[in-house]
C-alpha cells in the first residue's frame, strides 16, 4: 500500500518522469489525465470520477472496501444536526 510519504514525494513535482512501481501499479495508482497528470490511486474521492479505465482500480471501486469508502466520501449530512 502507498503511504504519505511515497504519495508527496510522486507528488511534488516530480509528475509523470517517475515510474510507479509495479506494487502500486496493480493496486490501481497512476497518473490520471481526467485529473491533469494527478497521481489517483485507491482511498482517493478523485478514484470515483476518473474514467481512465484502469483495471485493478476499477477492480477496487467495485468491491465492497471501495464501496464503502465512497458511501462514507459522500454521504451528506446537515451541519446542523437537522434534516434537509
Amino acid at each position: 500500500m502507498m503511504d504519505i510519504a511515497r504519495y508527496r514525494f510522486l507528488s511534488n513535482g516530480t509528475g509523470p518522469c517517475v515510474r510507479l512501481t509495479r506494487e502500486e501499479q496493480e493496486q490501481g495508482w497512476h497518473w490520471c489525465w481526467e485529473w491533469d497528470d494527478m497521481l489517483v490511486g485507491p482511498h482517493m474521492a478523485e478514484a470515483f470520477s476518473c474514467t481512465c479505465g484502469v483495471k485493478n482500480l476499477e477492480e477496487w471501486k467495485n468491491s465492497p472496501e471501495g464501496k464503502k469508502f465512497e458511501e462514507e466520501q459522500f454521504k451528506c449530512e446537515p451541519l446542523d444536526g437537522g434534516t434537509f
